[in-house]
């Protein structure tokens, strides 16, 4: 993965987890930059039993991406959240 990509990345990650704490009201951030795992969620929160996962992308591959945080979630809910480029 190229550093442009793994920055959009991030940038979205972190605009997911700004999203999370003012329409819930709780504790999110980015989980992979303190747990640095293939399993950790985009984004850690306080919402127990929940797996976020977050694509930034003009075209959502659906089926891929509920793949993955189903894969990644273990027993937990997935969620996937997207918005598009631009």
């Amino acid at each position: 993965m190229g550093a442009k990509s793994r920055r959009k990345g991030k940038r979205g990650e972190l605009e997911a987890a700004a999203e999370i704490r003012r329409v819930f009201r709780t504790e999110a951030r980015r989980g992979r930059q303190y747990q640095g795992t293939d399993e950790s969620p985009d984004v850690l929160t306080a919402i127990p039993q929940v797996h976020f996962e977050v694509k930034r992308v003009e075209a959502l591959r659906l089926y891929e991406a509920m793949a993955q945080a189903v894969a990644d979630a273990g027993e937990n809910v997935p969620v996937v959240l997207h918005r598009a480029n631009q």
